[in-house]
C-alpha cells in the first residue's frame, strides 16, 4: 500500500478560470496524489489574464474580471476552509501597503509583484498560526495559484528527498538563467514559508531596486523572486519537466503543449 506524501498547498492571487471544468477536474486528480491540508488568499473578484501563447488569447472569452466570487465553492473546490478573500481596492488605498511601493503603481508590472506577494503573505500567516495550533509536520510544501492546470502527473516520490531546494519549471522546455518562475514552487514548508514572507522582509527592497541585468524587467516577479532567493541564501533548481501552468482556455493549453512537449503533446488532467 503506498502512503501518500502529505504535504501544504498554498494558493494565492486572482481566481481567474478556478472553476473552469478543466481546471477544476486538474485540482481533484492532484487532491487524489497527495494528501493535502490547503490554504487559499485571493481577492475576491475573478480577475483575468492578459497573457497566453500568443498574449492575450482570453481576450474574447467573455470573463467577467469584477464578479465577486462565493467563498463558498471555492471551499468546495479546493476542499478547504481555510479560505480568506480581500478587497484589492482596500488594499491598495489602505494601511497595508508599504510606502516605497506605491510610486511603483500605474507601472504595468505592479500588479504582477506587490498584490500577489501581499496575498502569499497571508497564506504564510495562515500557515503558520496551523503548524503552531497542530504541530504537523509534512513532507513537503507547494506555493502556486488557483487558475492552475497539471500537463504533467505530479511527482510522487522524486524531489521529496530535496526539499532543501527551492524547486521552480525552469528546464529546458522554458529555460531563463536568472529567475524563479514562480508560478509553480516546490519545497520544505520552511522555504515556502520564506517566500511567503517577501512582504515584510528586510530584502524586499533590495530585490526590487538594485542594479542586476538579467533582461527582465524590474518589477517582474520572476526576476524578483531570484535576487530575493538569493539574499535570503535559498538554494534553487529546477524540476526536470514543466508540470503545470495557468489554465486560460484549450487553444493556449495546445500551443503550449505544442511547444513544450512537442513529441508528446497528451495532456494528463484531461485523461489522454
Amino acid at each position: 500500500m503506498n502512503i501518500k506524501k502529505k504535504i501544504v498547498l498554498l494558493l494565492t492571487g486572482q481566481l481567474r478560470t478556478f472553476d473552469d471544468p478543466i481546471v477544476v477536474e486538474s485540482w481533484q486528480k492532484f487532491f487524489d496524489e497527495y494528501d493535502v491540508t490547503t490554504f487559499v488568499c485571493c481577492w475576491n473578484k475573478r480577475g483575468r489574464s492578459i497573457g497566453g501563447t500568443p498574449a492575450n488569447i482570453n481576450a474574447n472569452d467573455g470573463i467577467n474580471e469584477k464578479e465577486e466570487l462565493s467563498i463558498e465553492s471555492i471551499k468546495t473546490i479546493f476542499r478547504t476552509d481555510n479560505v480568506k478573500l480581500f478587497d484589492f481596492d482596500e488594499w491598495l488605498n489602505g494601511p497595508e501597503i508599504k510606502d516605497w511601493m506605491k510610486p511603483y503603481y500605474g507601472n504595468q508590472y505592479f500588479n504582477c509583484m506587490f498584490p500577489c506577494n501581499y496575498l502569499r503573505m497571508q497564506a504564510g500567516k495562515m500557515l503558520k498560526e496551523h503548524l503552531e495550533s497542530s504541530n504537523e509536520v509534512y513532507d513537503g510544501a507547494f506555493l502556486t495559484r488557483p487558475d492552475l492546470y497539471f500537463m504533467k502527473e505530479p511527482f510522487k516520490d522524486k524531489y521529496f528527498d530535496d526539499t532543501q531546494f527551492l524547486y521552480h519549471q525552469n528546464s529546458s522546455h522554458n529555460f531563463h538563467p536568472s529567475r524563479v518562475y514562480d508560478i509553480f514552487l516546490f519545497s520544505s514548508v520552511q522555504n515556502i514559508l520564506k517566500i511567503s514572507e517577501w512582504y515584510e522582509s528586510e530584502h524586499s527592497i533590495p530585490s526590487v531596486e538594485n542594479d542586476v541585468n538579467n533582461c527582465l524587467h524590474p518589477l517582474d516577479s520572476c526576476r524578483v523572486i531570484w535576487i530575493y532567493s538569493l539574499l535570503s541564501q535559498l538554494q534553487i533548481k529546477s524540476f526536470d519537466e514543466p508540470y503545470a501552468e495557468v489554465y486560460r482556455n484549450i487553444l493556449d493549453v495546445r500551443l503550449l503543449m505544442k511547444r513544450y512537449y512537442p513529441h508528446q503533446q497528451n495532456v494528463w488532467c484531461l485523461g489522454e
